[in-house]
């Protein structure tokens, strides 16, 4: 029963990073990725690596697999995504970085994880990815590096509960983020977490940019190495089966900001 509650939220995971939240796309055109080199394993044992890119527009995102500028975000599969809840209903919520993340690590809108704001000290109502995982697994290992203080907070109460057993705040270093994933992942972590931020503010302080945009390519670069990074322990065991996520919490406005409004460049991940 406990393997199959994993499967489950494993299953529940990629749909969740693919969708952040519910709602997908209804835009039938024909823009998706080249097929991903980076196939799963037939281990038993289940891993999940959940990147967070916040910043990474979905506009950004496409003129990267044209100039093929995103090597590594090229192996994956991308799909456009929504997010910030129905617009006037009750499961709408700010497109901002906390309520993004909230929806991310829960499955829920604001209206089950009461997270609506960016303002600190705030904590998700609903389970979170680490407790359910627990519960369902209770020997599993789950880290979380965060470029954001902001959502280090968040998760503060996982780690004071025991759901969450490294929790890292890069205060703002997307390397800090990269070396800390690696190390997890080299560790032998079930469950790892790791949100870049750097796209964020670079989009924030300069809009879109030759800055952004090189922004971009050092999160592709990280992402890399964190592919590489599995890669390499799948190699030396077997027996694993990673599931790899790449999401966006939100989009951005026409000038590059996080203004939380329900438009729909903020909600295009």
């Amino acid at each position: 029963m406990q393997l199959l509650k994993w499967k489950r939220w494993c299953a529940a995971l990629a749909a969740l990073g693919a969708l952040a939240g519910c709602g997908g796309d209804d835009d039938k055109d024909d823009d998706t990725a080249a097929p991903p080199t980076v196939q799963p394993g037939s281990g038993a044992n289940a891993k999940v690596l959940f990147i967070g890119m916040d910043g990474i527009t979905y506009d950004a995102y496409r003129q990267g697999m044209t100039d093929k500028s995103l090597p590594n975000l090229a192996q994956l599969t991308a799909t456009r995504s929504w997010t910030g809840g129905v617009i006037g209903g009750v499961t709408q919520q700010p497109t901002l970085l906390a309520p993004g993340w909230a929806t991310l690590l829960t499955g829920q809108w604001a209206d089950q994880h009461g997270v609506r704001s960016n303002a600190p000290g705030q904590a998700p109502k609903s389970a979170t990815l680490f407790q359910r995982i627990k519960a369902a697994r209770p020997a599993t290992r789950a880290a979380a590096a965060f470029n954001s203080s902001l959502l280090a907070g968040l998760v503060g109460g996982d780690r004071d509960a025991g759901y969450l057993q490294s929790l890292t705040d890069c205060a703002g270093v997307d390397d800090c983020v990269a070396s800390q994933a690696r190390d997890r992942i080299t560790e032998g972590y079930d469950v790892v977490v790791a949100q870049f931020g750097a796209a964020e503010r670079a989009a924030a302080s300069a809009g879109f940019g030759e800055g952004y945009r090189a922004t971009l390519r050092q999160a592709d670069s990280a992402i890399g190495a964190l592919l590489e990074q599995v890669a390499d322990r799948r190699a030396a065991h077997p027996d694993e089966n990673w599931l790899v996520v790449v999401a966006s919490s939100h989009g951005l406005d026409r000038t590059g900001g996080s203004d939380g409004l329900p438009l729909s460049l903020n909600k295009t991940t």
